[in-house]
């Protein structure tokens, strides 16, 4: 079976969020989705240890309360005080047990000492994708919605599949195929992007970059050669570092002010 997805990826290193100011962001986070599309309605987050689903209506008056319980744990399920606070909600427009092409998810770890994350991902990979809801416009507004809550320092869009016929000639890099880039006000300093890519200046000097305003497509040399330009700049700002063999992106502190 051929596995693909459209993620969108930030990472950070020690935060200094409190339970209080994560469900506050979380929660905004999920207001300010529930426009954009039907999927992203009829929320439910996942309360740990028990995995179980909770509607974001029981859970918005007492969110605080509810990061809190889900503090990240060691392997016997104790707190791990530096592990921060794992926060998951899926939406959609109509509720499955399992999940569906139209469901939309969205993790958050938060506060941790040395792995912050967002992650953001419609459908899932092992199921046919909803181009429906997985349009450039769509993942443009998602995209700037999280670089603006949270403190990332950069992130990413990006396509990843196991289809090496449409593009055989394409080789995975660090940010895969990467469609939608932020770097924040101090890894833009002196940008000048291609102007094949497009810039937008975000109001605190940082920068989001589209390799194209459609959706990205591994099959079409134009997309790929634009997605190349776009990572070569990522590479450039973010840097990589090597874990057991693999690249990876280098490490940021959580960003500081607005994005």
């Amino acid at each position: 079976m051929t596995y693909s997805t459209f993620e969108i990826r930030a990472n950070w290193i020690a935060d200094t969020l409190a339970p209080d100011e994560i469900g506050s962001r979380f929660l905004a986070t999920l207001r300010r989705f529930e426009p954009l599309s039907p999927a992203m309605d009829n929320w439910m987050l996942m309360d740990m240890p028990a995995a179980k689903g909770v509607p974001l209506a029981e859970v918005a008056p007492r969110m605080a309360a509810f990061v809190e319980h889900n503090r990240v744990t060691d392997t016997d399920d104790a707190p791990h005080p530096e592990g921060g606070y794992w926060l998951l909600a899926r939406g959609s427009e109509v509720m499955r047990e399992d999940g569906g092409p139209d469901d939309v998810n969205l993790t958050v770890i938060a506060a941790s000492e040395w792995n912050n994350e967002i992650e953001f991902e419609v459908g899932r990979g092992d199921l046919v994708n909803n181009f429906e809801i997985i349009t450039y416009h769509l993942f443009h507004q998602v995209f700037g919605v999280l670089m603006e809550t949270w403190p990332c320092p950069w992130g990413v869009a990006y396509y990843f599949g196991d289809d090496p016929a449409a593009n055989k000639n394409y080789k995975r890099h660090t940010f895969n195929l990467p469609w939608l880039g932020y770097l924040s006000p101090a890894l833009a300093i002196g940008l000048e992007p291609p102007p094949e890519l497009i810039c937008e200046r975000t109001q605190g000097g940082g920068v989001i970059l589209s390799a194209v305003a459609a959706v990205i497509d591994q099959g079409n040399l134009d997309h790929t050669r634009r997605a190349d330009l776009l990572e070569a700049i990522l590479i450039e700002r973010i840097g990589v570092g090597a874990s057991t063999g693999l690249s990876r992106p280098a490490e940021h502190p959580a960003r500081v002010g607005p994005y």
